[in-house]
């Protein structure tokens, strides 16, 4: 009876010395700032290095990329115009008309998927100022390219169903559905 005893105090002693050492060891150098585990970090542990998690320019710190986003964006044909502030605000112009004003929010992908970042918008209506519906932003990504970052939207013509819009919405007839492709301005100064 003692010599089980004595076996089952050391495996609990033993239990007791691997957990200590993985917290003394292991859990610093997979640990990121916010306390989540990530396998790919190998740099150092300080709080003013930004943490690469997937690669592809996106990182652990929502201000690193809310400043890497934040700016005037000119679509590739110049029809659309957007703006996105520090404070998470997005302004989206057609033509000089502010058609969606509004917020966005967005989460960090983990190591090995998507290369984008996904940003949601809220609301994701977009209307001129007489009510009418343009479409609604389907999708919002941040690509990170080395020949310069981009903003993909995909607006949807009438997702907004007849029976969703109020008395004074009515659906533009002469918007189209597709992605629209944005790139940073240069010449705006923010």
């Amino acid at each position: 009876m003692k010599k089980r005893m004595f076996v089952f105090i050391g495996i609990v002693i033993l239990g007791a010395v691997c957990v200590f050492m993985y917290h003394h060891f292991a859990e610093p150098r997979i640990m990121d700032k916010g306390g989540m585990e990530d396998p790919d970090f190998t740099g150092d542990t300080g709080d003013e290095q930004l943490i690469k998690m997937d690669g592809d320019y996106s990182y652990v710190d929502n201000d690193a990329l809310l400043n890497r986003i934040d700016g005037v964006w000119i679509s590739e044909d110049e029809h659309y115009s957007l703006r996105l502030g520090s404070d998470y605000g997005i302004t989206l112009s057609q033509d000089g008309e502010a058609v969606l004003e509004g917020t966005i929010s967005f989460t960090y992908l983990q190591p090995g998927a998507d290369r984008e970042t996904e940003l949601t918008l809220e609301p994701n209506i977009l209307k001129h100022k007489d009510g009418t519906v343009i479409g609604t932003a389907a999708s919002f990504y941040f690509v990170p390219a080395e020949e310069g970052d981009l903003l993909s939207m995909e607006i949807a013509r009438g997702a907004k169903k007849p029976s969703e819009m109020s008395s004074t919405e009515t659906e533009d007839e002469n918007s189209e559905s597709g992605i629209v492709v944005f790139r940073k301005s240069e010449s705006v100064q923010h």
